[in-house]
């Protein structure tokens, strides 16, 4: 799955806020000029306010808004992958120059790489051609004004860098079920179809929250455990007919929902999550009114199991 595509991402992100990632490097591995070795580098990101990824299979445009970046000016964007992006692209270096026999690689890099920009207000900051060699092991940027190709990497970091901008659409989305806050958060409903016993209602009132059927609540209990529901996030988000494995689920009845009411009624949302298939580790979950399919691990939906008994005080 991509998961573990996404796995490796993340690690490269820990590396580079880590601060392990740098100018530093040993110089007798470079073959160029200094201003080479930051050719594709964006040391300024500041100011950029659109990103354009554009290959043979798809166009993506990130857009930079008041609320957040989004995807084609619909989605969201996961905070996380818009870090790690401009992330790679300050702390990469050009490592050498490509001997492009006959142009093989900078002929590919434009037939078939993918056709990165960032802009500002006062249009293009840079625009570049990435893609790589056949195993993926080695990435190649190349200025879109020119016919060179370059190795570039990241110090410290030896995966393919240039994997990022295969990424599709659902792979860069705000991963979060619920869009909402705990000031403007108004009502919870977990309700199992499988366990009667698990019926949670959480409503605000009075200035507090407070849960229907139990008396003396474990407000420590009840906190964590709306933290952890509506910062819940997917694993991955899918199109049902590339998972056929779980695409017959969408016929059957759901084994638990979960209803979030906000303030702001365009926040409401309903979830439904899907019998587990043996075998598998992810279950299959129904996002509306959207009507989005995603997968999240069964030790998220496991989480979620509470009885209302279990946040009584003392239990």
């Amino acid at each position: 799955m991509q998961l573990r595509k996404n796995i490796k991402l993340f690690i490269l992100l820990v590396i580079l806020s880590g601060g392990i990632v740098g100018f530093k490097y040993f110089e007798n591995n470079f073959q160029s000029n200094e201003s080479n070795r930051f050719k594709f580098t964006l040391v300024d990101s500041v100011g950029i306010n659109r990103i354009t990824i554009t290959s043979p299979d798809q166009r993506l445009e990130f857009l930079k808004s008041p609320e957040g970046w989004k995807i084609d000016n619909q989605y969201k964007m996961d905070p996380k992958m818009i870090g790690l992006l401009f992330a790679v692209m300050s702390g990469n270096e050009t490592l050498r120059a490509v001997s492009d026999g006959e142009g093989e690689i900078s002929n590919r890099l434009k037939s078939s790489g993918v056709l990165v920009g960032f802009y500002d207000l006062n249009g293009a900051r840079s625009s570049f051609y990435a893609g790589g060699n056949s195993t993926k092991t080695t990435s190649y940027f190349m200025d879109q004004e020119e016919e060179t190709p370059y190795v570039v990497n990241i110090p410290g970091y030896s995966s393919y860098i240039a994997g990022i901008f295969d990424l599709n659409a659902r792979e860069w989305r705000d991963k979060r079920i619920f869009n909402t806050s705990w000031n403007s958060l108004k009502t919870l409903q977990v309700v199992s179809k499988k366990d009667k016993e698990i019926n949670l209602e959480v409503n605000y009132q009075d200035g507090f929250y407070k849960m229907k059927g139990v008396v003396n609540v474990d407000t420590s209990k009840m906190m964590n455990y709306l933290e952890y529901t509506t910062q819940l996030e997917v694993d991955q988000f899918i199109k049902l007919e590339e998972f056929t494995i779980f695409d017959s689920l969408a016929h059957h009845l759901h084994e638990l929902e979960i209803e979030l009411q906000d303030l702001d009624t365009t926040r409401n949302t309903r979830t439904m999550v899907y019998p587990a298939i043996p075998g598998e580790n992810m279950r299959l979950i129904n996002i509306l009114p959207q009507d989005h399919w995603a997968l999240i691990k069964e030790d998220k939906y496991k989480n979620l199991l509470r009885r209302p008994a279990y946040f009584n005080s003392g239990s």
